[in-house]
């Protein structure tokens, strides 16, 4: 029991860390934290992936170890291009891409699982338990906090210069928690579990307020629900989950109605500048056209290679240069800007490991971490296309990959029927 907790703590550390859930929090010295973990990652993937295996003269990969490693090249790849494209100094450029390393936890998790130190279900208990942590933990301190104290946190606060102040949550694992919720009451019919998903949704929905994230999370959602029912209980189910939903929506409306108000206010925004094109009141939206603008000279004049990412310690950054512009705000186009078509492919290449994975026929079908897995991968290829998490942080969305490649060879308990790594 107590070894089983100490795996299930190690793997809560790992997915916060490589995550970065913590990283843009008041909490002391988590920047200091995040360095020193990659540091090891290195020292992880450079023992078990080079040195070892060239004292045991066995180099057998994965397709998505060798995936994996291809990314671990992209910061020199974004370093040699922003030397080209604005003479950054190469350590600046490898630097500022860090967080590509971070992929190397997808590789630990792979070595841990496959060897029997940890299991499939453990890793699915520290998921739903870290959904339930964060969505109390956001809630109370959303209610209790006010953003504009925290103004000098970069990452934990948004807005300011170009809206209201708030809270930058990190909700990666509430989005895992509206998938398994849902997915396993679609599956595994249980009223519980409807009432679970709904709340992780009314949160994303109403206090998350994210636009392009509701639009991903439902897409996502009704692609499976159309994917594993019958013509006939679609008509059943769509007028019980709009019935749901709406009552929902309803009871939040009538206990906070100015504020849902201004909720509305934003999707109505949204709609009208993606269908018209044209400036808004919306300041976040106006932004991002600007960037968007700004970006696409560069893309014209490098679209194969990009333009390489800037680093804020080297002369001022994006900020010196083009003024306010981040890549991270636009998307693909983001993506293109600094990565270029070859990045693009790199990066996107994921979605397609993981399709082919998926269509492979094996253990755990219906096992709700793997049904979460795939609707979590669906949303994060297409929130990516306005976000681009799936480049400028590709490790949440590899360790769903990875969730998926496991279930391929291993049983969920932990015995494994692995055949053929490729």
């Amino acid at each position: 029991m107590q070894g089983t907790l100490l795996k299930e703590l190690g793997i809560t550390i790992l997915l916060l860390l490589s995550f970065q859930t913590l990283l843009y929090t008041p909490i002391p010295y988590i920047s200091i934290i995040e360095v020193v973990f990659i540091v090891l990652l290195l020292f992880f993937a450079n023992y078990y992936y080079f040195i070892r295996p060239l004292l045991l003269k066995q180099f057998v990969f994965s397709r998505l170890e060798i995936y994996i490693f291809i990314l671990l090249l992209i910061p020199f790849y974004s370093a040699l291009r922003a030397e080209a494209v604005f003479s950054q100094p190469l350590l600046y450029g490898v630097l500022t891409q860090r967080n590509v390393w971070l992929v190397i936890s997808v590789l630990v998790l792979v070595y841990l699982v496959r060897r029997n130190l940890v299991t499939l279900n453990q890793i699915e208990r520290v998921l739903v338990r870290l959904a339930w942590l964060s969505l109390i933990v956001f809630v109370v301190l959303g209610r209790v906090l006010d953003p504009r104290q925290y103004d000098g946190i970069a990452g934990f606060v948004g807005g300011g210069n170009v809206g209201e102040y708030e809270f930058g949550f990190s909700v990666t694992f509430i989005v895992f928690g509206f998938f398994y919720y849902a997915f396993r009451a679609l599956r595994q019919p249980q009223r519980i579990d409807w009432l679970y998903a709904l709340l992780f949704l009314l949160y994303l929905i109403l206090i998350q307020q994210g636009r392009s994230l509701t639009v991903a999370l439902l897409l996502s959602f009704l692609f499976f629900v159309y994917r594993w029912n019958s013509s006939r209980k679609l008509l059943i189910m769509a007028p019980l989950i709009i019935a749901v939903v709406s009552i929902g929506i309803t009871i939040f409306y009538i206990s906070f109605e100015e504020f849902s108000l201004g909720v509305l206010q934003k999707y109505l925004v949204a709609f009208t500048v993606l269908s018209t094109g044209d400036l808004s009141n919306d300041p976040s939206s106006n932004a991002r056209i600007y960037e968007t603008l700004l970006a696409l000279p560069f893309i014209k004049r490098n679209w194969l290679l990009g333009n390489g990412d800037l680093s804020n310690q080297w002369d001022g950054g994006y900020k010196n240069i083009l003024g306010y512009f981040f890549p991270t705000d636009i998307g693909v186009v983001g993506v293109l800007f600094v990565f270029g078509v070859a990045g693009l492919i790199i990066f996107f290449y994921q979605y397609a490991l993981a399709l082919q994975y998926a269509l492979w026929k094996r253990n755990g079908l219906a096992h709700p971490l793997l049904l979460a897995s795939k609707g979590f991968l669906l949303y994060s290829f297409l929130q990516s296309l306005v976000t681009a998490t799936a480049a400028f942080l590709p490790a949440i969305s590899l360790m769903f990959v990875a969730i998926i490649y496991l279930f391929t060879w291993h049983d969920p308990h932990g015995f494994s029927t692995e055949k053929n790594q490729n």
